[in-house]
């Protein structure tokens, strides 16, 4: 797998982007006799300039060669380097940060997305991720990033088109509501909200899923952050499904979700928390708060947000299963202050 060096830039709008952090140029003039005076020397340097704006003189009737083909490419910065790690696939970089990558053995190209995240693992190192699902990993403060995945999602789906999966025939765009749960596997819902996908270490490419529904997907996460217990997901109308505990993430099929009984009448879910007690919390727009305590088969409203205007999009716990918050618009900030509910032992799974 190729290396390839790049440090992060952080500018006033918090965006980040590729920079080579070392770029070595030599440029060198072939030698010219010693006994060149210093008025035919700069008639030579004169001659080198004008050559290298008008490019060289040839007759009026000389074809041009066609050994070499310009490339259209996305951008118009100076190249600097260029390399392929298979016949086909390769990466490109330039000046301000550019950076393209190709399937098609130099074609075409195009950048591999924006960055969309970035999550800090220990001293020196760190993962980012970008808008085409691009996975990077460095354990070296950021001066070399290698990618962990081995093609972006569009190239992925284009390629494996005739597996069913639908939406992902052609596929242009990207991907939202990226996620990763505490083994460094992540979750992706298309830009279109008409199918998800995961990725776990290890797997060279995204594996693509059905939702299994024909309402538009809103927003997704993990069953106490681990893919392994399986996956929840927000539909439009304020629609909430589960995951079974049994589900195989690691194969391209549909998931069969269970819904649960929430009454959001029509308000969007646009985020749901699971705590390792059981209680399962959910939140929504007009700042609608829910919780169930039976695994996600019922849930039921609580009115703690009912008299402060604005909508709720993030509810979140820590690992003390004490503390939690949810945040909102205008400013709203909601601390859990509630008693842990122990659920009863017999209890299995969500939906079990």
């Amino acid at each position: 797998m190729k290396f390839f060096s790049f440090a992060l830039l952080a500018g006033p709008a918090v965006s980040w982007a590729f920079v080579p952090t070392t770029l070595h140029h030599t440029r060198s003039f072939s030698s010219l006799n010693a006994e060149v005076d210093r008025r035919s020397f700069s008639g030579v340097a004169a001659s080198a300039a004008a050559a290298s704006v008008l490019g060289p003189v040839l007759p009026a009737s000389a074809a041009l060669s066609t050994q070499w083909t310009q490339v259209q490419i996305p951008f118009t910065d100076t190249l600097y380097d260029i390399d392929f790690d298979t016949k086909d696939h390769g990466y490109m970089v330039g000046a301000r940060g550019t950076f393209a990558e190709t399937n098609d053995g130099g074609l075409t190209w195009q950048l591999p997305g924006e960055p969309a995240s970035i999550i800090a693992l220990g001293p020196s190192k760190a993962e980012m991720t970008t808008s085409s699902g691009a996975v990077y990993y460095t354990e070296n403060a950021g001066r070399n990033w290698k990618a962990q995945v081995k093609e972006t999602i569009d190239a992925t789906l284009n390629r494996i088109s005739s597996s069913g999966v639908s939406g992902a025939s052609y596929f242009t765009g990207s991907i939202v509501n990226q996620v990763r749960d505490k083994s460094g596997a992540y979750l992706a819902v298309s830009s279109r909200g008409n199918f998800f996908l995961t990725w776990s270490p290890g797997q060279d490419f995204w594996i693509p899923h059905n939702r299994g529904t024909p309402r538009r997907i809103q927003n997704m996460g993990f069953i106490q952050n681990d893919l392994k217990k399986g996956v929840w997901m927000t539909l439009n109308g304020g629609k909430l499904f589960i995951s079974p505990p049994d589900t195989n993430l690691d194969k391209e099929e549909t998931t069969d979700f269970t819904e649960s009984d929430i009454k959001t009448g029509g308000y969007g879910i646009t985020d749901v928390a699971f705590r390792s007690n059981g209680d399962i919390w959910a939140v929504g727009g007009s700042n609608t708060i829910y919780v169930s305590r039976d695994g996600g088969k019922k849930f039921s409203f609580d009115n703690s947000a009912n008299k402060i205007p604005g909508n709720l999009y993030n509810v979140k716990f820590f690992e003390d299963n004490k503390t939690g918050f949810a945040l909102g618009s205008n400013g709203v900030l909601m601390r859990f202050t509630g008693d842990e509910v122990v659920l009863p032992s017999k209890k299995k799974g969500f939906l079990g």
